[in-house]
């Protein structure tokens, strides 16, 4: 065996990661890997940890440090990263759902999304309170010749991206379903993933009839950034800024997509916005349940089940998802 250098020692001896970060000095939460890093859940912050080894992994410098990166601005204090990341960390479990499922990718899946949410979120905040500014502060006076119309700073821009983000998380949603089901190799995504739940768990299933009432906001979602980006006569996404109607009112930014099959009538951004936040949350976390339940097996000679927990009993209070046991009668949680 060759003798072992001084980085082989180094690398492969015993370490610690202190995480200096003085906008969160509370303690570490959680810690998980996904596909491509560890990471650690902190009250404010989450982190991605990375190895020397995994920087310099032909070992060539020794004085190449482990690192850790702030990744995103919230942490185990935040909803979003209870109701969607810690969940799938709770429910992507491989001694649950079997080693071909890949538990690794789904987390990646998970963290991205949970990340798109939160930046959705916050678009929605700044522009609702640059429009509560701009109402609150009233219209310039109108002087006899022309009336001043307000407008919000890069509106257009602004919502762009935001339905970008919105298709983006959609995209999200339908690879968990692919890590289960097979989802074909033509365009027709929702159509084969229908039949394949369809065909795994029967036409009467839970699944099936959740996948059916959910599939036409799925579709909304592409709908409405294809309309933004490829707009016809018939199928476009219109942005409007403050509007004078002819009646002297004037209306507040709206969204209106223009849809044969996915129509949204003219409504102001800023509720749009809001309902769309619930939506795709209700349906990454639903997704997330769903798929697991429909996919895991037993716990050895145990009938197992995911149960929702009471608020008293969970680690954190807005994952409310976990895999539970049958014994004697009773349904008992795991973790």
């Amino acid at each position: 065996m060759p003798e072992k250098r001084d980085i082989d020692r180094k690398r492969e001896g015993a370490f610690t990661i202190e995480i200096c970060d003085p906008d969160d000095k509370t303690p570490i939460r959680l810690g998980f890997s996904d596909s491509q890093n560890f990471y650690t859940i902190k009250d404010k912050s989450i982190y991605a940890i990375k190895l020397a080894d995994d920087i310099d992994p032909q070992r060539t410098n020794i004085h190449v440090p482990n690192t850790h990166q702030k990744i995103l601005e919230y942490g185990f204090e935040n909803d979003l990263v209870g109701r969607i990341l810690l969940l799938a960390h709770k429910l992507f479990v491989e001694s649950r759902l079997g080693r071909d499922f890949r538990c690794k990718e789904a987390l990646s899946i998970s963290l991205e999304g949970t990340r798109l949410l939160l930046e959705m979120r916050e678009i929605h905040a700044q522009l609702h309170s640059d429009e509560k500014v701009i109402i609150e502060g009233g219209f310039l006076p109108d002087k006899g010749r022309s009336q001043n119309i307000p407008t919000v700073k890069n509106l257009d821009t602004r919502v762009k991206i935001y339905i970008r983000k919105a298709d983006r998380v959609r995209e999200l949603i339908i690879e968990i379903f692919k890590l289960a089901y097979s989802a074909g190799n033509d365009k027709k995504t929702l159509e084969n993933l229908k039949a394949s739940i369809t065909e795994k768990h029967g036409e009467e299933s839970d699944f099936v009839k959740y996948f059916n009432e959910n599939e036409v906001f799925l579709r909304f979602f592409r709908n409405l950034r294809n309309g933004d980006e490829h707009p016809k006569e018939k199928e476009r996404t219109v942005i409007r800024d403050f509007n004078l109607r002819p009646e002297g009112n004037c209306d507040p930014p709206t969204i209106e997509l223009i849809h044969p099959l996915t129509p949204q009538e003219q409504t102001p951004i800023s509720a749009f916005m809001e309902q769309v936040n619930t939506t795709l949350v209700n349906i990454f976390e639903c997704v997330i349940f769903m798929v697991c339940r429909n996919n895991m097996g037993n716990f050895g000679n145990f009938e197992c089940e995911i149960t929702e927990m009471p608020l008293e009993r969970r680690h954190h209070r807005d994952t409310r998802f976990c895999y539970a046991m049958k014994l004697n009668g009773q349904w008992i949680p795991l973790g």
